[in-house]
C-alpha cells in the first residue's frame, strides 16, 4: 500500500493523491508489491533494495550517502525499530526495519507495519508538528523518537523480570521458563538492533546537513546519549535475566535430586519387609514357624526394622 502525503498551510500532515493535481511531499509504503516499489525506485532515481531492505526480516541499520559530496542524490538510512509481540501469555519483542529515502524533493519511508512514531505524524498527535518538507527535522524526530522507544521497551522487560526474580522460588514450571526465554531473545534483538543504530546515529553526528543548525547537533546528542543509556540498560538486564536463568537451573537439577533421592529411599525402605518375606516363604525351617502368632510376631519385627531404618534415613535428611 503506497500512501501520499503533503502538508497544508496549517502545517498538517494531509493524505493527497499521487497523482493528483497537488504533487506529495512524503510517501509512505507498507506491503507493497515488488512491481509498485520498482515503479517508485524508478521514477525518482533509487535502488530498488532502498526500499525492499524495509521488507527483510534480517535487516540492520546502515545508510548510504549520507556525505556532503552526495547530498544531491537520494539518501538511505534504514533503523531498526521495537515492536511487541501481541501475546498475552508472555512479553516478547522483535524488531523491524523502518527505510527512510530522502530525495530531492520527496521523502519516501517503508516499513512491514507502519511504525507508531509514523502514526502519530501521519495523524497530527505529535505535540511539536513535524515538517516533513525539512527532511533533517523529519529524520531526526524519528531517531529520536526511536531512541526512547528503546528505552521504554527496556523498562518492561526490566519489570518483568523483577516478577520473574521474586517468584523464583514457586516459578520453576515451563510457563515461567517460556517466559524468561522470551525476554532472552528480545534482549539479543534489542542488543543488535541498538548497537547497529548506534552506529548511524554517529554517522549522522559527521555528516554536514545534519549538524549545520544548532539545534540539530544537539538533538543528535540527545539521542546518541539515550541510545548509550538503553545500551548499558540491555547489558544490566542481559546480566539479570543469566543470572535468573541460572538459578532456574538449578532449582530443577535440585528438584529433580530431591525427587530421585526420594524414590530411592522409599525403594530401600520397601526392601526389609520384601526381603524378610522372601525369606520366610522358602520351603526351609524358620524362626516361629510352630508358633500360633508367628505371623504377628514377624510382622511386628518388620516394622519395627523398617521403622528404624527410616528413623536413620531421616536423621540423614534422605526425605
Amino acid at each position: 500500500m503506497i500512501e501520499a502525503y503533503r502538508t497544508n498551510n496549517q502545517e498538517k500532515v494531509v493524505e493527497v493523491n499521487e497523482a493528483g493535481n497537488r504533487p506529495p511531499e512524503w510517501l509512505h509504503i507498507t506491503k507493497a508489491d515488488r512491481e509498485e516499489m520498482k515503479g517508485i525506485a524508478q521514477k525518482y532515481a533509487f535502488p530498488l533494495d532502498y526500499l525492499t531492505s524495509a521488507f527483510d526480516p534480517d535487516e540492520v541499520s546502515r545508510s548510504e550517502n549520507l556525505e556532503k559530496s552526495d547530498k544531491d542524490r537520494p539518501s538511505l538510512l534504514v533503523l531498526l525499530y521495537p515492536i511487541r509481540i501481541e501475546n498475552k501469555a508472555e512479553l516478547e519483542f522483535v524488531t523491524r526495519a523502518l527505510s527512510i529515502i530522502l530525495t530531492d524533493k520527496l521523502l519516501i519511508t517503508a516499513s512491514e507495519k507502519t511504525p507508531p512514531v509514523i502514526e502519530e505524524i501521519i495523524r497530527n498527535k505529535r505535540q511539536h508538528p513535524v515538517r516533513i518538507k525539512n527532511h533533517t527535522d523529519f529524520v531526526l524526530t524519528v531517531s529520536e523518537y526511536i531512541a526512547r522507544e528503546y528505552i521504554q521497551c527496556l523498562k518492561e522487560i526490566n519489570r518483568e523480570t523483577s516478577k520473574l526474580e521474586a517468584n523464583i522460588k514457586k516459578s520453576s514450571k515451563s510457563d515461567s521458563l517460556f517466559k524468561l526465554m522470551k525476554l532472552q531473545k528480545s534482549i539479543v534483538y534489542f542488543d543488535i538492533a541498538i548497537e547497529t543504530n548506534h552506529t548511524i546515529f554517529e554517522e549522522l553526528r559527521g555528516a554536514e546537513r545534519y549538524i549545520k543548525m544548532e539545534e540539530n547537533n544537539e538533538t543528535l546528542r540527545n539521542v546518541s546519549v539515550e541510545m548509550n543509556q538503553a545500551k548499558k540498560m540491555i547489558r544490566q538486564t542481559h546480566e539479570l535475566l543469566e543470572d535468573i536463568s541460572d538459578t532456574f537451573s538449578s532449582l530443577i537439577s535440585n528438584n529433580l535430586n530431591r525427587t530421585v533421592q526420594f524414590l530411592t529411599t522409599i525403594t530401600i525402605i520397601l526392601t526389609i519387609p520384601t526381603i524378610i518375606s522372601s525369606m520366610w516363604g522358602m520351603n526351609v525351617p524358620v524362626p516361629f514357624e510352630k508358633v500360633s502368632d508367628g505371623f504377628w510376631i514377624m510382622s511386628a519385627i518388620i516394622l519395627l526394622l523398617t521403622g528404624l531404618i527410616a528413623y536413620g534415613l531421616k536423621k540423614r535428611d534422605f526425605f
